[in-house]
Order: C-alpha cells, then sequence, then structure tokens
C-alpha cells in the first residue's frame, strides 16, 4: 500500500469538512452539546451559541483528543506499561513547558482548594494521612516535567501569566456590558469544564480507547479532560480572532477606512461554523505534522490545539 502523501493531507484537510468518528460525534452530541454551549460562552461566544457551530467544536475535540490517546498509547507502550499514565501526557506536551507548567498550577490549586474546602490550612498538610496522597496528581505531573526539564519549579513563568492575563482581559472585555442576571449567567457557564462531567466524558470515548490495549488511568483522564476543555478554549478564541478580521473588513467597506474599525467591539452574534472552520484550517495549515496510527491506520496529524 503507497504511503499517504502528508502535503496531499494537508489540502484535502482545508478543502472538505473535518472528518471524525460518527459514533463519538453523535455520541458527544447527545452527551455534553448543552455542556459545551455553556463552555463556548464562558470563553468568548455569545450567551446561546449556535448549535451547529458547537457540533462542530465537539467534532474537533473529539478528533483531537483521539490522537492524543493514541500518541499516548504509543508512549505507554514504549515503556513497557499496560495503562496510559500522566507521564505519557507530558511527555507529548515536552515542546511546550509553558503548557505544562500551566497544567501543573491547575491542579496544584484545585487540589489545596479542596483541602481548603475541607477546613485545613496549608501549614497543617502534612500532617494530615500524608500530604504527598492528598497531592497525588499534582505531584506525579511535577515529577513527570521535572523528567523533562530537570530545573523546573512551579514559579512565575512571564508565557503562563501572559497567557492568563490575556484571558482575564478577554472575560473582563465580556463582561463589561452585561447586567446582573446575565453576569450571573456568565459565572455559572465559566464553572462548566469537562472535568466536572467526567462520566459523560469517559461515555463520549468509550469506543475509541477500546481500540487499544493500553487504556488511561482515572489520574490520566482527569488531565485529559481539562486539555479538551483547554481546546475548547483555543478553538473558540481562534474563531473569535476570524470573526473580527471578517468584522474589520465589512467595517473598512462601509467608512473607507481603517481608523474607524473597532476590532473588539462587543459581538452580538454567536461564531458560525465558517469561523471555526477557518480557524482550525489556518491552524493545521501552520501546525507541525506528525505521524501516527489512529484505529490502527497510519495518518498524518498536527500537533495539538490545547498546546496553542
Amino acid at each position: 500500500m503507497a504511503e499517504e502523501n502528508p502535503e496531499k493531507s494537508i489540502v484535502e484537510r482545508s478543502t472538505r469538512k473535518l472528518e471524525v468518528d460518527s459514533i463519538g460525534s453523535s455520541l458527544g452530541s447527545d452527551l455534553l452539546l448543552d455542556d459545551l454551549l455553556l463552555m463556548m460562552h464562558a470563553a468568548g461566544d455569545v450567551s446561546q451559541p449556535c448549535k451547529a457551530t458547537a457540533t462542530l467544536v465537539l467534532n474537533i475535540v473529539y478528533s483531537q483528543i483521539c490522537v492524543l490517546l493514541s500518541k499516548a498509547s504509543e508512549m505507554a507502550e514504549l515503556r513497557n506499561s499496560n495503562e496510559i499514565g500522566i507521564e505519557d501526557i507530558v511527555v507529548l506536551m515536552r515542546t511546550s513547558l509553558s503548557k505544562c507548567r500551566q497544567l501543573h498550577e491547575y491542579f496544584y490549586l484545585k487540589e489545596n482548594k479542596k483541602l481548603v474546602m475541607q477546613g485545613m490550612e496549608f501549614e497543617n498538610v502534612g500532617e494530615w494521612c500524608g500530604g504527598a496522597k492528598l497531592n497525588k496528581l499534582s505531584t506525579i505531573l511535577k515529577n513527570s516535567i521535572v523528567l523533562i526539564d530537570p530545573s523546573y519549579t512551579l514559579l512565575n513563568d512571564a508565557k503562563s501569566n501572559e497567557d492568563r492575563m490575556q484571558r482575564l482581559q478577554r472575560a473582563e472585555e465580556q463582561t463589561r456590558c452585561m447586567n446582573k442576571e446575565q453576569y450571573l449567567f456568565y459565572s455559572q457557564a465559566r464553572k462548566v469544564t469537562f472535568l466536572k462531567r467526567m462520566n459523560k466524558f469517559l461515555q463520549w470515548f468509550v469506543n475509541f480507547v477500546d481500540y487499544f490495549d493500553t487504556k488511561p488511568n482515572m489520574d490520566a483522564w482527569e488531565v485529559i479532560a481539562y486539555l479538551a476543555h483547554e481546546t475548547v478554549v483555543n478553538i473558540v478564541h481562534l474563531a473569535l480572532l476570524i470573526k473580527h478580521e471578517k468584522m474589520s473588513v465589512e467595517d473598512i467597506a462601509a467608512t473607507g477606512s481603517y481608523d474607524k474599525v473597532n476590532i473588539k467591539e462587543k459581538v452580538s452574534t454567536p461564531l458560525t461554523t465558517h469561523d471555526v472552520s477557518e480557524a482550525y484550517r489556518r491552524y493545521t495549515a501552520t501546525a507541525p505534522l506528525h505521524r501516527c496510527k489512529i484505529n490502527n491506520v497510519d495518518s498524518w496529524v498536527k500537533d495539538l490545539i490545547f498546546l496553542l
């Protein structure tokens, strides 16, 4: 059988609809569409996103996580493990240490917040059933990252801080004109993540992971759910840039002057499938190309969107 031409693969992906596993796609729409609408709103879309656009975003997330699972399964097999662990995922993220740091920071704060909610102080964590056990996931993450970068510490990182400030700025711009009811709805939407819908999330990929002998453990599934949410956020952000660009062109045509264009103007219409498709096309046209197996078929794939 002739090898697939990677350049031809790129052209085909840019001219046809994104192809995903049909079972996973429909199952995701049944299980998680309502939750994804809230995630898209929290990421910058309007309060009532388009369902067709949300379905497309679900398809992209599904395909991206399938690639992640395929690569992670290969890594687990290389170290003769019978399950996919956090370390396998961290190795795949090694090209973006700032994203590894954000991942570690998220679970470190999440676990310590749980301790605070239980009425404990940080100084006494080590005295309560062993501090290492309480921060199991973040400890594994740290140890995995240290293997890649021995100088790694959970300190302020310029790239991580820049990403955080950009998200806070986008959230501030989005909420600036909201009334009380709209802001309360937005606040609730920001709490919705795949991590808080783990049962549905696991059902979504149950058919796909059956292809592998090595399957993720629960710690790895938590990390994967976090990365799936990051994928949604990055897709919405890229699509908003496309929408702003389109609005700017339309305004220039109407006013005849670029100076009168305000690309930060609040978007009152939902993201369209064209916005998301164009954002995905541009990303795949510039992201590095890699080869891996999906459903036991050799495929050419791009770097994953959550590394953006």
